[in-house]
Formats: structure tokens, sequence, C-alpha cells
């Protein structure tokens, strides 16, 4: 019985773990002009509370972004901020987790 406790309670730490973890995702930007372009759109998409990093290029045309764990960064948010920013998301993909 207490075998059976251990697996269970190790299954659900293993389960949270993975629901928590960070998660990234690729953002392909039109219109960056220039390395202050994507320093813009970076400088905006770091101030939402989810986002723990980014990176973003001009010669890449695109922001990668990491979010802090537990936390997402929906295709609306990421479409909003970057059109606020005076560009257009092209496309918008998650990387997948490495479990």
């Amino acid at each position: 019985m207490k075998r059976f406790f251990k697996v269970t309670a190790a299954a659900l730490v293993l389960a949270w773990s993975s629901f928590a973890a960070a998660e990234t995702y690729i953002l392909s930007i039109e219109g960056f002009g220039c390395e202050l372009c994507a320093h813009s759109v970076q400088s905006r998409l770091k101030q939402l509370s989810a986002v723990e990093e980014v990176r973003a290029s001009f010669e890449d045309s695109e922001a990668v972004v990491q979010t802090r764990d537990g936390m997402v960064l929906t295709e609306k948010k990421a479409r909003e901020v970057v059109e606020g920013a005076g560009f257009k998301l092209k496309s918008y993909r998650q990387v997948p987790s490495e479990q």
C-alpha cells in the first residue's frame, strides 16, 4: 500500500512539473526595418507579466519568447503587443517542450 502511494505521489509531481514548465514561442514579425524596431518589440514583450525572457532579431524578423513557469503567451496577446508596436505578426508558434 505504501508503494502505491509513493508511485501515485511521484506521478502527480511529474505531471505538475510538466504542466507548470516554462513555454517557448517563436513570433515571426513583418516590418522590422532596423535593430531599433526589433528592440521596440522586445521591450514591449518584456513588459508582460507572463514573459521571462525575449530575444528579438532584426536579421531573422522574429522574436523568441520564453514565459515564466506555468504561464503562457496567447496568440491574441502576442498579436496585440506586436501590432501595438506598429508591426505585423506573421506567425505564432509554440515550441514543443522537451520532456
